[in-house]
């Protein structure tokens, strides 16, 4: 998945936030939006490379992940890695900042 794909995305769930905005949906607006923000972060970091330290010491199989890996990022950050699109994305992250490691 190239970069341009990640963002499609993004583009994705910031059209599921303005339906949900529309629909009063508050609780999916808050859901969404937090993804959405955070999603953002994570590209940035990505384009300028800052993610690189990150996964300098393992490389993480976002594909399949295993029970800890859901459980982690679930309260963590709230990444939900049983989401294809969110592998997808992550795995994209990694790729990104593997390639800006200097």
């Amino acid at each position: 998945m190239s970069y341009a794909e990640a963002e499609n995305i993004l583009k994705g769930l910031e059209s599921s936030l303005q339906v949900a905005q529309r629909n009063d949906e508050e609780d999916a607006v808050a859901d969404l939006s937090e993804r959405v923000t955070r999603i953002k972060s994570l590209l940035a970091e990505a384009k300028s490379g800052q993610t690189a330290s990150s996964f300098s010491k393992v490389e993480m199989d976002f594909t399949n992940p295993s029970d800890e890996m859901i459980q982690e990022a679930k309260e963590t950050t709230g990444l939900d890695l049983t989401n294809k699109r969110t592998q997808r994305m992550l795995s994209l992250l990694q790729q990104n900042a593997i390639k800006n490691r200097v």
